[in-house]
């Protein structure tokens, strides 16, 4: 990888934080609320939504990890958690992404992302929910960084 092959990624990185942002900044008052009383069903849809998005841009992060330095993404029936694992993995193209145990936590927000996916709204649990809710503030925090310590140990390899 070359200086402007790195820029464009790290700008690509930039872009989906800047949108995991967005999408975690749409109901605030919802996000607060739901700490001291159980959200109506209206509110578990909006907040399944929330995590299905949270999911979906990491998830967009390490595609675009796996585009810029291994020229592929994995695909077929598991890519989801063969993505994920990937990145807690060093491999000869790049160091590991992720901790074990950010990607332990990630893979309870993939779990949700899946039953989402396949449930009908109505069957969402808040008592399923609640802890990735509670949680994705310090979940995004801790993405944030162990993307920016790869990223800096990518970038002194380019150096």
């Amino acid at each position: 990888m070359n200086l402007s092959e790195f820029s464009k990624l790290k700008s690509q990185i930039d872009l989906e934080f800047e949108n995991l942002r967005k999408a975690l900044d749409r109901h605030p008052e919802l996000v607060v609320k739901c700490r001291t009383e159980i959200p109506n069903p209206l509110e578990i849809d909006g907040l399944a939504n929330m995590l299905h998005s949270f999911y979906t841009g990491t998830e967009n992060i390490f595609k675009r990890i796996c585009l810029a330095l291994e020229g592929e993404a994995p695909t077929g029936p598991s890519y989801h958690k063969d993505l994920l694992y990937r990145m807690a993995n060093d491999i000869p193209c790049r160091p590991r992404v992720l901790s074990d145990s950010l990607c332990a936590t990630l893979e309870s927000y993939l779990n949700f992302r899946h039953r989402f996916r396949h449930a009908y709204g109505f069957e969402l649990r808040w008592s399923k929910m609640a802890s990735l809710v509670h949680e994705i503030e310090k979940t995004l925090k801790r993405l944030k960084l162990e993307i920016g310590a790869f990223l800096e140990s990518l970038e002194s390899r380019i150096e």
